[in-house]
């Protein structure tokens, strides 16, 4: 299935590089920001009672006989980066601001040798700005 990856302006918190991805055969996005964790995405809805007798995935029809998708949108509260020294990192998004517990466990994360702590962020969205908790540069 072909795909088209880009990034857009985040609607939250106006950060440019917001990742986007867009499958072409679906119809199906999605967007994530890497700086405060606002998240949207659009999903094919399934027909289950289709799906099951014709025994493969069956979109639902809108009456005019177009795919029928769903969009949810999710604020963000923050996101976090772990980027490894070799290799792929990974980025996320907090759906609840960071407590305690969450900065425990990221600080012991960028103790770890394999990880990057230059390249590794935690970061607060507090509905006005993005800052920085813990981490490096961004």
């Amino acid at each position: 299935m072909t795909s088209i990856h880009g990034a857009c302006e985040c609607p939250q918190c106006k950060y440019v590089e917001a990742f986007t991805f867009y499958a072409c055969g679906s119809g199906e996005e999605q967007t994530l920001c890497p700086e405060c964790g606002y998240s949207e995405w659009t999903v094919l809805v399934i027909d289950r009672v289709r799906e099951k007798a014709e025994g493969k995935r069956c979109p639902k029809l809108t009456k005019a006989g177009h795919w029928m998708h769903r969009r949810y949108v999710r604020p963000g509260c923050g996101a976090f980066c772990i980027k490894k020294r070799e290799g792929a990192g990974v980025i996320s998004a907090l759906r609840c601001p960071p407590d305690e517990g969450l900065l425990a466990w990221f600080a012991g994360v960028l103790a770890d040798p394999n990880v990057d702590p230059e390249h590794s962020y935690l970061n607060l969205w507090d509905g006005e700005k993005v800052m920085c908790v813990v981490g490096g540069v961004q």
